[in-house]
C-alpha cells in the first residue's frame, strides 16, 4: 500500500521536501526535516493499513454467517463480471456448473 501522502496528492511530499530546501540552510537540519517528513507519511499509511485490516478480521469474525463470507461473495462475484465482460463463454460455465 503506498504511503498516505503520496497517496492524497503526489505532489504533496516533493512539494514538502523543495519547502525544506528554501527553509533550512544547513544540509544536516534539511536531512533530519525531510526524514521526519517520510517518517510521518509512514505513520499514516500505517495507521490505514491498520484500520482496514482490523474491520476486515472483525467481519471474518463475525459469527453472522452473511457478514464473515461478504467481502468473499462481492469479491466473487466482481471477478465473475470482469470475465464475463471479456469472456462471456466462461463466466456462463462458471456460473451454471
Amino acid at each position: 500500500m503506498p504511503p498516505i501522502l503520496t497517496n492524497v496528492a503526489p505532489g504533496l511530499l516533493e512539494a514538502g521536501s523543495r519547502l525544506i530546501d528554501r527553509i533550512e540552510p544547513d544540509p544536516a537540519e534539511r536531512d533530519k526535516a525531510k526524514l521526519a517528513l517520510l517518517q510521518a507519511d509512514g505513520q499514516l499509511a500505517l495507521q490505514e493499513m491498520q484500520t482496514s485490516l482490523s474491520a476486515i478480521l472483525a467481519e471474518a469474525k463475525s459469527q453472522d454467517p452473511w457478514t464473515s463470507r461478504a467481502r468473499l461473495s462481492i469479491t466473487v462475484t466482481r471477478l465473475i463480471g470482469l470475465l464475463g465482460t471479456s469472456h462471456p463463454r466462461a463466466a456462463v460455465l462458471l456460473l451454471f456448473r
